[in-house]
């Protein structure tokens, strides 16, 4: 089993980045959490997941370990597929899903793509016992760590982005560091989205 791959990030695309690991581009799909950390160029560690379904063959990973087995509780619930789950983690950072199963707030849980009241429902009903305690991993900045890339990505989406195409415009955008403005973010990412 694969745990782990340690490589440059040699592109990061809507909902999947491109490793290179000895002369060997793993395409890894991740959430938009996860992706919009990396940036192309640097080395990074993702944890990974093999996935076989059917006659399909994907590699899914994440920055924290804690996502990674967040990720897979997810596959533990009925009716909660791949594409439903990286929804979830895309849709919400990882403290924010936890938060959302932990308070029962299906409204939440049901704003991500793929998942009705039912679902949210049963995830809450099944993950909640099992989830309570966790804490982030250090190494994974929280929401409230980088408030400025989350207002930054909410204002792209008031202009009609969807999450997933502000996360990713956000981590390709060049120029932006540490102090910028999320105006600044903003601005660099629409260079990108509007070519």
């Amino acid at each position: 089993m694969l745990d782990y791959i340690v490589g440059r990030v040699e592109d990061i695309q809507e909902n999947a980045l491109i490793i290179d690991r000895d002369g060997m581009g793993f395409l890894i799909h991740s959430s938009g959490s996860s992706l919009q950390l990396l940036k192309p160029g640097e080395e990074a560690k993702i944890y990974t997941e093999l996935q076989i379904r059917d006659d399909q063959v994907h590699l899914v990973g994440f920055l924290s370990r804690e996502e990674r087995s967040m990720y897979r509780l997810l596959l533990s619930v009925s009716k909660v597929g791949p594409k439903a789950a990286m929804g979830l983690m895309t849709g919400l950072p990882l403290e924010h899903l936890q938060q959302a199963i932990l308070a029962e707030d299906a409204k939440a849980l049901s704003s991500c793509p793929g998942i009705g009241k039912k679902t949210a429902e049963r995830i809450i009903f099944d993950l909640r016992g099992k989830i309570a305690g966790w804490v982030p991993s250090a190494g994974m900045p929280t929401t409230a760590e980088m408030p400025v890339t989350t207002e930054a990505a909410e204002g792209l989406m008031a202009l009609g982005y969807s999450r997933s195409e502000a996360m990713h415009a956000l981590s390709q955008a060049a120029g932006i560091t540490e102090e910028s403005t999320a105006s600044q973010m903003i601005r660099a990412a629409l260079r990108n989205l509007v070519r």
